[in-house]
């Protein structure tokens, strides 16, 4: 993988290297795991390359109670349990069982945050392909993923900003990605042209349902904190 340059506030262009040995700034170093020598396929994660969706549930359920119990000192594992975690993500058959793995790493993300980074390419491909069907789970990923990079989720947006800007349309998961927007919150700097418009028009129109108006307008003044929005005070206001 190449690193990808992210402008940050200062001249110099801040590196993020998206390898999975790579730290991010301030991100702390894993310490070992007490008493459990790593071992390659140890343990139930073997049992993610069987067939059976009801066994996968169970496997997956397993991993995950050590991990709300190891907290960051499971980042030791994450090399053993990621790739096939991902393998069954991107080849099952099973819908209800590709929800559950989302949700499961949705939490897994909130634990152990910045340590996935060697696995974001291949986790956003995935999502990229299941991004219509499984839409909810994805966006509180996605968010979880946004929280634990902080600034360098920047590298993540261009992807991002076109799936999430065609689902505001969608009155039944607008309410939803507007929240995700502002989660998102400054990262959005560089396409407030793009996102702040589209926010707007769904207040501006009469016929835009009233709570996704008022969610709207609540997320235009979320922005307001965090973002420059000084060419559209006049559009904003005139909506009002």
């Amino acid at each position: 993988h190449r690193p990808v340059q992210v402008q940050g506030p200062d001249p110099a262009p801040r590196r993020v290297d998206l390898q999975p040995g790579h730290r991010g700034p301030g991100e702390p170093r894993p310490g070992p795991v007490q008493g459990r020598p790593r071992r390659r396929g140890a343990g139930p994660v073997g049992e993610l390359n069987q067939p059976s969706s009801m066994q996968h549930h169970t496997v997956i359920h397993g991993i995950m109670y050590i991990v709300r119990n190891m907290g960051l000192q499971f980042v030791t594992y994450l090399p053993d349990v990621m790739p096939p975690l991902l393998d069954v993500l991107n080849k099952c058959n099973d819908s209800k069982l590709r929800e559950f793995i989302f949700q499961q790493l949705s939490v897994l993300v909130s634990i152990v945050k910045q340590h996935v980074r060697g696995y974001l390419p291949q986790l956003f491909d995935i999502m990229k392909q299941y991004w219509n069907a499984l839409l909810l789970p994805i966006i509180a990923l996605v968010e979880q993923i946004s929280i634990a990079f902080s600034d360098e989720f920047k590298v993540l947006l261009p992807t991002l900003i076109p799936l999430v800007l065609v689902q505001l349309q969608n009155r039944e998961h607008a309410p939803k990605i507007l929240k995700t927007l502002e989660v998102f919150g400054k990262n959005l700097d560089d396409y407030v042209y793009l996102v702040v418009p589209t926010v707007i028009g769904l207040f501006e129109r009469a016929s835009t349902p009233i709570d996704i108006r008022k969610a709207a307008l609540q997320s235009v003044a979320t922005f307001c904190k965090e973002l420059h929005l000084a060419d559209y005070a006049t559009r904003i206001i005139h909506a009002i």
